[in-house]
């Protein structure tokens, strides 16, 4: 019986070395895992701050053609009155001269 013991023994003893051996590869392995998502995971974070960073850029590059249409609408606007102005100043004048000459 005690040859049988120690056989049996051994043989457990084998079996829980193989389960330990085999438990060990896939703790690595899922270490592995794990470091390749978080590499990934980094990447992505360095993506989304490099997207995040050129959409603000575009926003703000987008703002300031806004704002230099708005001023250059503006301008426009204000030399069209002037223009009008001095139209309406040379009809006068040009009025005034006919009453004058005539």
């Amino acid at each position: 019986m005690t040859e049988q013991y120690v056989k049996d023994k051994a043989e457990l003893n084998d079996q829980i070395d193989a389960l330990n051996k085999s438990i060990i590869a896939k703790d690595i392995a899922l270490q592995e895992k794990i470091q390749k998502l978080n590499r990934d995971y980094d990447k992505l974070e360095q993506d989304q701050l490099r997207f995040e960073n050129e959409r603000q850029k575009l926003f703000d590059e987008l703002k300031k053609s806004q704002q230099r249409l708005e001023e250059e609408v503006n301008l426009r606007l204000f030399f069209e009155n002037k223009l009008n102005q001095l139209h309406a100043v040379n009809n006068h004048a040009e009025s005034n001269a006919k009453l004058l000459f005539d």
